[in-house]
């Protein structure tokens, strides 16, 4: 099978810019059920909506995470899963 078949990437209006002006506590939401969602998966989102993403990330990290990226640069966070919950573990940085 194809890794990257069109069924495996699913769109969250909510994430968009204007997805997230318009319900910024519905993204808030869907950014925490997907960060605790154990399946490997990847989050494409823009620089407006980057801070409020990472301010979701800061209760599962003993580190601060920046959200200030270059244009094209993303980020890579490495999660973990016990019985006591979700924790970053790492988080890779890449510019373009």
């Amino acid at each position: 099978s194809d890794v990257c078949s069109s069924d495996l990437i699913v769109e969250e209006p909510r994430l968009s810019e204007e997805g997230f002006v318009a319900g910024r506590k519905k993204a808030l939401r869907r950014v925490t059920e997907l960060l605790l969602d154990p399946a490997p998966q990847v989050i494409c989102t823009h620089r407006p909506v980057l801070p409020a993403l990472f301010e979701q990330l800061r209760p599962y990290t003993a580190t601060g995470l920046d959200s200030d990226l270059p244009p094209g640069g993303f980020v890579v966070i490495h999660r973990d899963f016990t019985d006591t919950g979700m924790r970053v573990v790492a988080a890779e940085r890449h510019s373009p």
